[in-house]
């Protein structure tokens, strides 16, 4: 199968269904309520007001100011990914990869970090709950930008 040739939707929906699909997420059921507490450190929120304001390179001056907390954001992160099985790790860091690069391109592709963590989000990070609140699937689109932004961080 030729990727590059199929729409960006149709290459999009596979990758979703995929997700879907799986027993468990590729963020475990394990290690769901460690990657939710991420959010609630102070440094998440000041980077969840940003990213939902304006996703963009301004991010990065905003961060810089904060580099003590970034470093201990992505610290702890790294450690949460750690503890993720090692199929499930490598699976993640091609996927950011990937992602890292849509995003780097985001004047071609159209794709912000956002975006693609709206998309990707909800299927990376499920409590697997019919119950699962709006909140939470906001922290996972959260986390899952975090990562995207901050992939040759954490890998």
């Amino acid at each position: 199968m030729e990727w590059n040739a199929l729409p960006t939707s149709l290459t999009t929906d596979y990758i979703k269904q995929y997700l879907q699909d799986l027993p468990e997420p590729v963020l475990t059921l394990a290690l769901y309520e460690k990657f939710i507490a991420l959010k609630s450190t102070s440094l998440s929120l000041s980077l969840s007001l940003s990213l939902s304001l304006s996703p963009s390179p301004s991010l990065t001056k905003f961060i810089e100011g904060l580099a003590s907390e970034l470093d201990e954001f992505i610290r702890v992160m790294k450690i949460i990914i750690e503890e993720l099985p090692l199929k499930n790790k490598e699976f993640l860091r091609l996927l950011l990869l990937m992602c890292s690069k849509i995003v780097e391109n985001q004047e071609t592709s159209k794709m912000s970090s956002s975006l693609i963590a709206a998309v990707l989000g909800p299927h990376l990070l499920d409590s697997r709950q019919p119950t699962s609140a709006l909140e939470d699937m906001q922290t996972a689109n959260f986390i899952v930008e975090s990562m995207i932004i901050f992939y040759d961080r954490l890998f």
